[in-house]
């Protein structure tokens, strides 16, 4: 469309209602009209009152282009007459509310909605569905809703209207706004469907005593690519917009986000529209008069709920960036023939419905060619502030988009923190190296947030960890998600934490694991024993709902019968989490062959250098890959540079478990400060840093040079026996075909 069109819809869009109460169109400006149109009456007719083609008969336009203007015009004037005078006063409330209607689509898009939707809005589900209880609790819906109604199909549509006068007049109005009643559709099971989501959170209100905010309309097959975006918190309805089209006429019925009095109208007032007296006969008026005349020329579900929208001043806002109909296997659901095909870069069945599905792909298309070519910032040393690349499992965990908001952080995981976390009282105590980290990196991601917010963003990267102590937990837990994946046959992760302020920990390794691993596999099991404040513990509840996950949780000391009993049941165990104690350890010790039987790796933290000599005559046999024990407080030498540490931290692999897994996963750090370090651990500090120098199988012989240079002078401060080891090593590096230098990729 030229510069000078949309320059004349612009103008002409503001306008405001017809002058007369009857709102019959009759073209005016006849000579002026006919003029523009070189004689073509029925582009003239089109045209409403106060509208003159002839206004604009200097400019270069065609038919066809003349025939778009009358028709937005028209279209315009047809709505806009709905509106009150006065605008409905907004109901405020707290919290949002999210109803799903229709059928099931796709299985990945069940996964999906949980992960762009559900956790990021923060939403209470409630569920209207055409399907049985069997369906919606294999899709993964079940522990998650508040109140449901199940299999709505069953009610007999025709015989519910029979007690509202009127109703079938309605239905003489052409289109499709209310199909499935004397012809083929969905339109009256999706106006019974919203209705019955209004019951249902009027329920709900009831009980708990106040308003949502917040109401969120969707439909079960919506397939989301992307978060949904953060939208400002005003009155109305936000309701997705595609490049290309899909309203037909009015505003596409599968999303809208909308403040609680506007959905209370998007809810029933269609419904009202059929059942109501009075109701009835102005919608009966208003199609007479000029909605028929307005594409599609029929009554369709997207200007049915333009209409009501309209009507009740309810103002209507787009955002870019929705979803698209996924095609389930179940009763009711889109088939073949009925539009949905295999999209072949999804490997997912969908519907084109419009330009919605093109529009979606080249949304991630974009998204996906811009995140290819960008690196990974380096990462910053907390006590000498110097600059290192990134150790590979963060490569491995891409930092995506979160949104931006208010009330909620985003963490590099992708694990949403609520905002409580960036108050001051909520410190707690500081009772390890690890913890008081914690709390510096929530400091730091709130005023990243705060910046964030200031500058307007939407969506945003949360920043990645700083080398600190807690920076090796991070790879202890990003290596135990990765290696859970490489076993040959696939299991879901699984990991147990016991201590004081680890549950976090386990919360993120969930996150993790839900990003990565094959839905079909299942949840994380997630074990946490916990024995921080009180209010640590009511934040871990709060983190894992609001991330629809759910762990076994026991807050309080830490019951060393129920961790038991957990590792007894267990076939394998990822990572198992522990803080150091009198009684960890005689623990250790009672279950050390079943530990090194089922558990890949072990760490121990909150460990003084003198009690480091009892637990790894414990771990005989195990492989260790990380010692940051030293003696008082100190400053530990890493390939990350100093790391003060005052209580370390102990980290091994348990060498009965499959080698492949170890040889292929990057080590975590190799310390300078003992005459203790091992030789698996020299080697595995020589393949870190050859592998910050590039992927592995693609290095050069400068590069090569490069990481050994890193590596002596890691070491430079070791003693004489383990320098022997990095010599001797240096020599095999040189040799022919040297193994260690090319490792599988993880």
């Amino acid at each position: 469309m030229s510069k000078d069109l949309e320059s004349v819809m612009t103008a002409y869009g503001r306008v405001g209602h017809a002058p007369t109460q009857q709102h019959h169109l009759q073209p005016t400006c006849k000579e002026e009209c006919l003029e523009a149109a070189e004689g073509n009456h029925s582009l003239c007719e089109e045209c409403g009152p106060g509208f003159c083609p002839g206004h604009f008969a200097d400019l270069d336009f065609g038919d066809q282009e003349i025939e778009k203007i009358c028709r937005a015009w028209l279209e315009a004037q047809c709505f806009e007459q709905l509106r009150p005078q006065r605008p409905q006063r907004r109901w405020y409330g707290a919290g949002t509310a999210l109803c799903l209607f229709g059928n099931l689509g796709a299985e990945p898009a069940v996964e999906a909605f949980r992960r762009n939707v559900v956790q990021v809005l923060g939403a209470e589900l409630f569920l209207v569905s055409t399907e049985a209880r069997e369906a919606l609790e294999l899709s993964g819906f079940e522990p998650n809703w508040r109140r449901a109604v199940l299999d709505v199909n069953s009610e007999d549509p025709q015989r519910h209207l029979d007690q509202f006068p009127g109703w079938r007049e309605v239905f003489e109005i052409e289109g499709n706004f209310a199909g499935g009643i004397f012809f083929p559709g969905s339109g009256w099971f999706q106006v019974r469907s919203l209705r019955r989501c209004k019951e249902l959170i009027d329920e709900e209100e009831h009980l708990r005593g106040y308003r949502y905010r917040h109401v969120v309309l969707s439909r079960f097959d919506n397939m989301w690519l992307e978060p949904h975006p953060p939208l400002p918190d005003g009155q109305g309805c936000w309701i997705p917009w595609y490049r290309g089209g899909n309203d037909w006429g009015g505003f596409n019925d599968h999303h809208a986000f909308c403040d609680r009095r506007s959905a209370e109208v998007y809810m029933t007032g269609r419904y009202d529209s059929i059942t109501d007296t009075v109701a009835q006969l102005e919608l009966r008026d208003w199609y007479e008069s000029c909605g028929k005349f307005t594409y599609p020329e029929s009554l369709n579900v997207e200007k049915h709920i333009r209409y009501t929208l309209e009507k009740a001043g309810v103002p209507v806002f787009r955002f870019h960036g929705g979803p698209f109909r996924s095609c389930g296997r179940t009763k009711g659901a889109p088939g073949p023939g009925k539009g949905c095909v295999l999209e072949e870069e999804l490997g997912v069945p969908a519907k084109s419905s419009g330009a919605q599905l093109t529009d979606a792909l080249e949304r991630l298309r974009l998204l996906t060619t811009a995140a290819e070519p960008r690196q990974l910032p380096p990462v910053v040393n907390r006590a000498d502030r110097a600059r290192y690349e990134h150790h590979p499992v963060f490569h491995d965990f891409q930092n995506r988009l979160w949104p931006v908001t208010e009330e909620f952080l985003f963490d590099w995981t992708g694990l949403r923190w609520p905002r409580s976390i960036c108050r001051r009282q909520a410190t707690g105590p500081r009772r390890s190296d690890h913890w008081m980290a914690e709390l510096v990196n929530w400091k730091w991601l709130c005023q990243v947030n705060v910046a964030h917010l200031k500058s307007g963003l939407q969506l945003a990267c949360p920043p990645l960890p700083m080398v600190d102590s807690s920076y090796f937990l991070a790879i202890v837990v990003g290596e135990a998600v990765l290696n859970s994946e490489a076993q040959e046959e696939p299991r879901p992760f699984v990991m147990g934490t016991a201590g004081a302020m680890l549950g976090h920990w386990a919360a993120r390794a969930g996150k993790l694991s839900q990003r990565r691993a094959d839905a079909a596999l299942g949840p994380p099991q997630i074990f946490v024993a916990e024995d921080g404040d009180e209010w640590f513990c009511s934040l871990l509840w709060q983190v894992f709902l609001d991330d629809l996950q759910s762990p076994s949780l026991h807050c309080g000391p830490p019951s060393l019968a129920s961790l038991s009993q957990w590792l007894e049941d267990q076939a394998h165990v990822d990572l198992l989490l522990l803080t150091f104690s009198d009684l960890i350890l005689a623990w250790l010790r009672g279950f050390a062959a079943l530990l090194r039987e089922r558990v890949e790796a072990l760490a121990v933290v909150d460990l003084s250098v003198e009690e480091k000599g009892q637990l790894l005559e414990l771990l005989d046999g195990w492989v260790l890959v990380h010692d940051s024990t030293c003696p008082n407080s100190c400053f530990v030498q890493t390939s990350y540079g100093p790391v003060e540490v005052r209580r370390g931290t102990i980290v091994a692999r348990s060498s009965g478990k499959g080698n492949q897994a170890s040889e292929s996963s990057a080590p975590a750090s190799a310390e300078s400060t003992s005459g203790e370090l091992s030789e698996e651990l020299v080697l595995r500090a020589l393949r870190n840093a050859e592998q910050t120098m590039g992927s592995a199988g693609r290095y050069e012989a400068g590069k090569l040079d490069e990481g050994r240079k890193v590596v002596v002078k890691v070491f430079k401060d070791v003693p004489g026996a383990d320098a022997q080891k990095i010599k001797q090593r240096h020599l095999l590096a040189e040799a022919p075909n040297p193994k260690i230098l090319h490792p599988a990729p993880p």
